[in-house]
């Protein structure tokens, strides 16, 4: 109950139980958000707001940018661990910034149904185009 399920999640996808909570202080340190269990990360800002960071990794530099968000209370950053990395920075407020990281899966997504010999269907019928 103290962390109830993200109204934005699908019923159908898992969340993790794992949870981890930020409280931190006027000039507090930055710091990267740590991995998460599930394919999708969340943060929620519960309150106060804090500045973040999101850069790609290295397999996405290419063609991903970093991005610049400012966290207000009521926010939620989603991202992909496996393409992005999410630093929070420093807390510059003279009161607390509250947050917490949890994990969820994609709905629908079952890997014993993923066949790897087989062709891909396509959104056209099956026809390919080239």
């Amino acid at each position: 109950k103290l962390f109830p399920r993200p109204s934005f999640i699908p019923p159908d996808s898992e969340v993790a139980l794992e949870k981890v909570v930020f409280v931190d202080g006027h000039k507090s340190e930055h710091y990267e958000l740590v991995a998460v269990i599930l394919q999708q990360g969340y943060y929620m800002q519960l309150s106060g707001s804090r500045k973040v960071i999101v850069t790609p990794t290295k397999s996405c530099r290419e063609v991903c940018s970093p991005m610049h968000i400012l966290m207000n209370e009521g926010d939620v950053l989603t991202y992909n661990p496996g393409i992005w990395r999410v630093v929070m920075m420093p807390n510059l407020q003279n009161k607390l910034s509250i947050g917490f990281l949890g994990s969820y899966s994609f709905n629908g997504l079952n890997h014993g149904e993923i066949k790897i010999d087989e062709e891909p269907t396509t959104a056209n019928g099956g026809e390919k185009r080239e």
